[in-house]
């Protein structure tokens, strides 16, 4: 009895108990999915209705099918997806009934549109609920490896659909196949084995609209699926058969040309859609379709037998043609349950066909095309498949011939065995005798009965045989004809291309033997090797030595036999002479010196010996044997007195001695004569020995030797020895003269001054000292020990610069003087941050044209990239001219913007070369020239570093006395010094200060004296009218000002200005 499949029922009966809710219901309808797949029974209103289907995954693809509940029920359904669904996820195919989806929570609302032809209240209809990724639907595949071996049945998937045709279908090779191609899942193709105790054919091909491993039992799932839900087009072949859409589509196509006027095969045709949905929307289909010659259009041959109605699960079944329906369900809800089962452990499937054959008749040799397909319809659930015989493709039959020779030759020859004709059956089976009828063609060129022996037409091959050999007996006539042949002609040829068969009959080839003299010289081997031309291989050969190889290999002199045998029993015989040449005798004799080596093919000899040695012979000569006797000489010996000073050297051998002692050398023959072995005797005479003593001054130079001496000490030098007698020994003490008391005298320049109008020290230059001395030793020296050398660039101030002469006697005297440098000082200072700005002058010329040098120097580590200085608006500086080019007193070129706009209206000063601007402490003297109307209290400058830093400031001029300059000319400029009436003095007191300010006026005049207070960056920040009543007045200082260096100004009623600075404290 067939095991009850759990989840089916559960399924079933949760439709069962939904049925009255759902056959009620007007508007809105719940299904419970409770597994992987459902087809859900309802009936709804025409019109718009909503299906709430609950029991879902989240995250799990779902594909529903909407069908009416009967076949060929005239309504039509779409789904859509409703509010609760939204389009984001969901994908509707072209089909309005079906609708896939992936489920984003446990329920899902769709909208489903049901439309009738008939008037009717209600519309039934079955709903198709599937999940092609929920786990459960692999459970087939559970089941197929956990119970495999229990089942007979075995299949095997993603077979190459060319080795499915011609390796499993085909019967036999009597007809050709080709352009074999497949559509669908590789899964749903491949073969089956041990079928016969279930589905009635052992073993073939099969085709599926799910995985083919679901197929084996046991049957335990009344549901099995292994589908892949492919969403097909409909294939219009399958369409013409039965309607509903397609999914699953599997094919193989493949054309053929038939020998023989039928094509047939067996099949079987089996499904799980057996029993519970025959007759429903969901008829599973298949159908093998040809076409070609004598066929109209595509015709299929898988046929009802005796009818031309196509098979499906509709019109084979236990209702309708029952008698070739077998059945394998034995589910207790199944209308099938009362029926016997075929094999439940062996397939999985719920029920099959008998076994049917599929037929055609064709036209032999034309070229035919056949589609075999299989769809699910309906939905994608629920396995079909059709199972194909193997070798049952069967598109003709008949026989194919073949020569066999005699020797494996591929003619038939005269004056050789026999040959034989093979007919041999194309198929299989051979439990009938199979005649071959065939005639000689009169374009044969060889003649029965003087070229071979007549041929008997028919050929009958027996029945247990697959072939015949016939005989073919082929005469010598002894003439050479060249080939012939015979032609068969065959009425049951396999191929459409075998319908004659040419027999090719030659001349045998004349069997040829040569086999040549040998001559070898002694100690070598003799070979003979025959040439043979013509004859049927395989040759045998016969020598009288009783070797039969080919060649043979000999030592010994005479007379040799050889007999060669073709296949085809024709001989000759063949002899040669060997004959053994001697060897040539050469003697030699080598004499060599006595240790030395003679050299004899490539080996070093040193010892008296003989050597043997065997030359090979040149062309056909034979080789030489050399006997070398090698002979030693002995060395001649001689003796020799060599006498050298002590410290010289003999050199003997390339070897150097000092020593007296004993020496053997080897001296090198001459003209091929050995060598001479000599021993000498070294003698060393001793060295004459003197001492000497040298007094000189110190400064002076002793020669010793050609070497010079400045230094007391002690020399040992070797005197060369005269007409060959030793160098003499000599020790030279070296002393100085014994210093006598000396007076030394040096005298200094007097002191230099030197006043600059610039800002750079200058290069001072001054004569050296004079000096002089009693020494009685020449030589004095000066040294310098205070100070800087003349040409040297002198700082400000006064520099002491001192002197020291020293003579030879030790005796020194030294002297001083002093180098003044004096600067002229600034009209004005301003420092700024890491810059420092100074008014250092102010000239006119004869046109009154005022001249301003102004000192500008860059403490900061960045590069000056210009400075400005800033123009009356609207005014150009005379001097120096736009984009001239000016040289600084530091000898800097830069190049002039006269007027210059930014930051502010000015005269701009900018090296011209990258890297030139001042830094570090530099400074660089800038001039520039205004027109006689200007005169400004203050100039406002400017100056921008590398990495936009920028320091301004503001320069007071009313400080600064104006001299006259006739001759600038924008350029260096000779500086006068003009003197200035008095400026009375001005205390101010406390400094630094609070913010209360005390001035000391007593020295001025009483009255109202102008007072102006000034930040570091020149800028007024305070003005005041003071009254000098009492010679003391006060001035309080604005809150706001930040503490700092300051300056304040006092001008007097005369005009007489005052300049002092105090720093502010808060």
């Amino acid at each position: 009895m067939k095991r009850l499949s759990f989840k089916r029922a559960t399924l079933m009966l949760v439709a069962g108990a939904l049925a009255p809710t759902l056959l009620f219901a007007q508007q809105t309808k719940t299904i419970e999915l409770t597994g992987a797949h459902m087809r859900a029974p309802m009936d709804v209103p025409a019109g718009k209705n909503q299906i709430q289907l609950c029991g879902l995954t989240a995250g799990e693809q779902y594909t529903v099918v909407a069908l009416g509940a009967v076949y060929g029920q005239k309504t039509t359904f779409e789904l859509n997806a409703s509010e609760t669904l939204t389009l984001e996820g969901t994908r509707k195919s072209e089909r309005l009934n079906s609708l896939q989806f992936t489920a984003p929570a446990a329920c899902v609302t769709l909208e489903l549109d049901a439309r009738s032809e008939q008037l009717l209240t209600t519309i039934p209809l079955s709903l198709s609920v599937s999940c092609a990724s929920c786990p459960e639907d692999k459970s087939w595949l559970k089941k197929f490896t956990s119970q495999l071996e229990s089942a007979n049945l075995i299949t095997t998937g993603n077979i190459d659909p060319e080795s499915l045709i011609r390796n499993t279908l085909i019967g036999g090779d009597c007809y050709e196949v080709d352009s074999v191609t497949a559509s669908g899942n590789g899964s749903s193709r491949g073969t089956f084995a041990s079928g016969g105790s279930s589905i009635g054919l052992e073993s073939g091909v099969v085709l599926c609209t799910g995985n083919v491993s679901v197929l084996p039992g046991p049957n335990i799932s009344s549901m099995a699926n292994g589908g892949f839900f492919v969403n097909s087009p409909d294939d219009p072949d399958l369409a013409a058969i039965t309607s509903g859409n397609q999914y699953d589509l599997s094919t193989i196509e493949f054309d053929f040309t038939p020998t023989a006027s039928k094509v047939q095969f067996d099949f079987v045709f089996g499904s799980e859609e057996h029993c519970e949905f025959v007759n429903s929307q969901y008829n599973d289909v298949f159908g093998f379709f040809i076409s070609g010659p004598g066929i109209t259009g595509k015709k299929n041959i898988a046929l009802i037998p005796g009818t031309n109605n196509p098979i499906t699960t509709n019109n084979i079944n236990y209702l309708t043609n029952s008698n070739y329906y077998v059945n394998n369900n034995n589910f207790f809800l199944s209308p099938c349950f009362i029926f016997p089962t075929a094999n439940l452990d062996d397939c999985e499937l719920d029920g099959w066909t008998e076994v049917f054959s599929a037929q055609a008749d064709v036209i032999p040799c034309s070229t035919y095309h056949i589609k075999l397909a299989i769809a699910d319809v309906g939905d994608a659930a629920y396995a079909s498949a059709v199972f194909l015989r193997a070798n049952s493709f069967d598109a003709g039959s008949g026989v194919a011939l073949s020569v066999e020779n005699a020797a494996g030759q591929a003619e038939a020859l005269e004056a050789c065995d026999t040959s034989y004709i093979r007919f041999a059956r194309t198929n299989s089976d051979v439990s009938q005798p199979q005649t071959v009828d065939f005639v000689v063609s009169g374009t044969s060129t060889a003649t029965p009965g003087d070229d071979y022996a007549p041929l008997t037409s028919p050929v009958i091959i027996p029945a247990g045989q697959n072939e015949i050999l016939v005989p073919l007996v082929v005469f010598e006539d002894n003439m050479a004809e060249g080939p012939e042949n015979i032609v068969l002609e065959l009425n049951d040829a396999c191929s459409c291309d075998q319908t004659q068969f040419v027999i090719t009959i030659n001349d045998k080839p004349a069997l040829e033997v040569t086999l040549d003299d040998v001559a070898v010289c002694e100690g070598n081997t003799a070979v003979l090797i025959p040439d043979v031309i013509g004859g049927i291989d395989p040759l045998s050969y016969a020598w009288n030595t009783g070797e039969t190889t080919a060649a043979i290999i000999v030592t010994v002199a005479g007379t040799y036999d050889l007999t060669v045998t073709d296949a085809c029993g024709e001989t000759r015989t063949e002899s040669a002479q060997v004959d053994i040449l001697p060897l040539v005798q050469l003697n030699q004799q080598i004499e060599f010196c006595a240790g030395s080596f003679v050299l004899v093919n490539d080996s070093v000899y040193t010892e008296p010996t003989t050597i043997v040695n065997t030359l090979p012979g040149s062309g056909d000569a034979c080789d030489t044997v050399q006997t070398i006797v090698l002979m030693e000489i002995p060395l001649q010996v001689l003796s020799d007195t060599i006498i050298f000073c002590e410290g010289d050297s003999v050199t003997i051998g390339g070897n150097v001695y000092t020593a007296s002692g004993t020496v053997i050398d080897t001296l090198q023959g001459q003209n091929g004569n050995c060598d001479t072995l000599i021993t000498y005797t070294l003698q060393v005479l001793p060295k004459p020995i003197r001492s000497q003593t040298i007094t000189f001054c110190p400064g002076e130079s002793v020669f010793i030797g050609g070497t010079a001496y400045t230094n007391p000490g002690t020399v040992v030098y070797a005197q060369p020895g005269q007409n060959g007698a030793c160098d003499t020994l000599v020790t030279y003490t070296l002393e100085y003269v014994t210093p006598a008391p000396s007076t030394v005298s040096i005298n200094c320049p007097v002191d230099y001054q030197v006043t600059l109008n610039g800002n750079n020290p200058p290069v001072v230059q001054f004569d050296l000292p004079t000096f002089n001395s009693d020494c009685p030793c020449p030589g004095i020296a000066l040294e310098q020990t205070a100070g800087l050398a003349p040409g040297s660039v002198y700082p400000f101030g006064i520099t002491e610069v001192c002197y020291v002469a020293t003579d030879s006697c030790g005796n020194s005297s030294a002297c001083c003087f002093d180098v003044r440098l004096a600067e002229d000082e600034a009209c004005d200072i301003k420092d700024i941050g890491c810059m420092k700005y100074e008014l250092m002058s102010i000239n006119k010329n004869m046109a009154n044209e005022k001249t301003y040098r102004i000192r500008v120097t860059n403490n900061c580590s960045q590069e000056l990239i210009y400075v400005a200085f800033e123009l009356p608006t609207g005014l150009k500086a005379v001097k120096p001219a736009d984009n001239s080019q000016y040289i600084s007193p530091a000898n800097i070129s830069y190049a002039v913007r006269n007027p210059n706009f930014s930051p502010f209206y000015s005269v701009r000063f900018a090296p011209k070369l990258n890297g030139s601007g001042i830094s570090g402490g530099e400074s660089d003297e800038f001039k520039f020239t205004l027109p006689p109307q200007v005169s400004p209290n203050y100039i406002h400058v400017v100056s921008k570093l590398i990495y936009q830093s920028y320091y301004e400031a503001y320069l007071n001029t009313f400080y600064c006395p104006v001299g006259m300059d006739p001759d600038f000319d924008g350029g260096a400029v000779q500086e006068r010094t003009f003197e200035t009436a008095a400026t009375p003095a001005v205390q101010v007191y406390p400094n630094p200060t609070t913010g209360m300010l005390s001035l000391d006026l007593r020295a001025w005049p009483a009255g109202s004296i102008q007072s102006r207070v000034l930040n570091s960056r020149g800028q007024l920040v305070m003005e005041q009218r003071l009254n000098n009543d009492f010679g003391v007045v006060k001035i309080q200082l604005p809150e706001r000002l930040a503490e700092g260096l300051y300056m304040l100004e006092l001008t007097a009623p005369d005009g007489k200005r005052a300049l002092t600075r105090f720093v502010l404290q808060p």
